[in-house]
């Protein structure tokens, strides 16, 4: 009786201690699993603007469903505390386009037609879209983009509707193609592949007034001799574009080249031209910015790290020295965090590991040296490390991540046969104070 008492002491123990260490494994993923909402924002997305149109401010961005129609074009929400929930994203009327959306005749012409958004960006007073013409490539057997155009336009906000203003006898007459006349956003075959030789991008600052909008043109690294050069314009609406001279913040150990220029913020401590912005060669870059408060650090991802200011209001940039695991090419401030997307944008294919999200803790506007985690939310288990994360935008950097709304855009190399990823979680995703979790948008 005494050895039986002890055996299944012994076995009780073991059997306790199995299901702990199940518990932390698999059963904390079970409790951070969320009844699914409903995709309003599909498609690949590769901006999240901020726009004032009136005396209202939006967020703005390109939807792309190819079932949905709702879902497709210029897509629009308001960042008002009325707003802060899911579904309340609105779709900008295709009528008003300046251009048929892109659609594909699988059994007539077996052709393309119209343009596609590809990117949304915004200064003070314009919106720009950047879409794309498609066209058979019959020496490959592949489609591919046959021209970028570059539409701007002027808005209002009036009764919770974006509208066109400015002169013209119809919606689509109100919009200038800035590329009408001069190429500023060049694509070229190569080898048989086709490629791009410009960036659109924005400083997306809270502030509208410091609010720049620039096209790189040329490059990075391109194989097309007559691209190779670069150029950094600044966008004037539907004036022509000026070009600027365009300095890349130095870092001493890397020998930055204006040929990569992807990103830009408003921070005039290190800046070196009268608008007070400062270029990076990479995709992912903010400022601890306010709507009502002037920037003091500045923050950009470098390879699998994040360079700050190593004081308030100092042009000076460190390491924060984590280990962040892959490149950095999205980042979203909160005032006690650092939120990271990460993607490997040099991948072939999905892995269970080149994408993601991390965290940086924050102390007095520093981030810390090691990853934090998210306990208390279910951000890693919403935005798997099979996914990358395209673009983050924390919309009030005053507020601390869990009291905040933050918005992610999901997307994936490959053709999507793997089991670890899905078509149907490309789009945007989104996090509510109030819903405290992370879901589908």
């Amino acid at each position: 009786m005494k050895k039986t008492t002890i055996l299944f002491t012994i076995f009780s123990s073991l059997l306790l201690f199995t299901f702990t260490s199940c518990f932390n494994n698999v059963f904390y993923e079970i409790l951070q699993d969320v009844s699914p909402e409903d995709p309003t924002v599909s498609g690949p997305i590769n901006s999240i603007s901020r726009f004032k149109a009136g005396d209202s401010e939006l967020l703005v961005l390109a939807g792309n469903h190819p079932k949905d129609a709702s879902q497709r074009g210029l897509r629009y929400k308001s960042i008002d505390n009325d707003y802060n929930d899911h579904g309340y994203w609105k779709t900008f009327p295709a009528s008003s386009l300046p251009f048929d959306l892109h659609a594909y005749d699988y059994y007539g012409t077996q052709d393309h037609s119209g343009q596609q958004i590809i990117k949304v960006v915004a200064d003070e007073n314009n919106l720009y879209l950047v879409t794309a013409e498609y066209a058979n490539n019959s020496d490959t057997g592949t489609s591919c983009p046959s021209k970028i155009h570059l539409w701007t336009a002027q808005f209002d906000y009036l009764n919770e509707e974006l509208v066109l203003t400015g002169s013209g006898a119809t919606d689509a007459d109100k919009w200038t193609d800035i590329c009408a006349d001069t190429d500023y956003l060049p694509i070229y075959i190569y080898d048989s592949y086709c490629y791009s030789a410009f960036s659109v991008f924005c400083t997306n600052s809270t502030n509208p007034k410091h609010r720049y909008a620039y096209i790189r043109y040329g490059s990075s690294s391109a194989y097309a001799e007559k691209y190779m050069d670069t150029k950094i314009y600044k966008l004037n609406g539907s004036s022509e574009p000026t070009e600027v001279s365009a300095t890349v913040y130095e870092l001493s150990f890397d020998t930055s080249l204006t040929s990569n220029i992807s990103s830009a913020v408003y921070y005039p401590k290190a800046s070196s031209n009268t608008e007070g912005v400062v270029f990076f060669n990479t995709i992912a870059s903010i400022t601890n910015e306010t709507s009502t408060k002037e920037p003091t650090r500045m923050y950009f991802a470098y390879e699998e790290d994040v360079m700050y200011s190593d004081a308030e209001n100092s042009s000076t940039c460190v390491a924060a020295g984590a280990d962040i695991g892959e490149t950095v090419i999205s980042m979203a401030l909160n005032s006690d965090c650092i939120i990271l997307g990460r993607g490997n944008l040099t991948a072939t294919s999905s892995s269970s590991s080149n994408g993601g999200v991390e965290k940086l803790v924050l102390t007095n506007g520093i981030p810390s040296s090691t990853l934090g985690d998210f306990s208390d939310s279910n951000a890693q288990s919403q935005l798997l490390s099979t996914y990358f994360v395209t673009n983050l935008l924390s919309v009030d950097p005053e507020k601390a991540e869990l009291d905040n709304t933050i918005y992610a855009t999901l997307n994936f190399i490959g053709t999507g046969s793997s089991s670890s990823v899905s078509y149907n979680n490309i789009g945007l995703w989104a996090y509510y104070t109030e819903r405290h979790n992370w879901n589908r948008e």
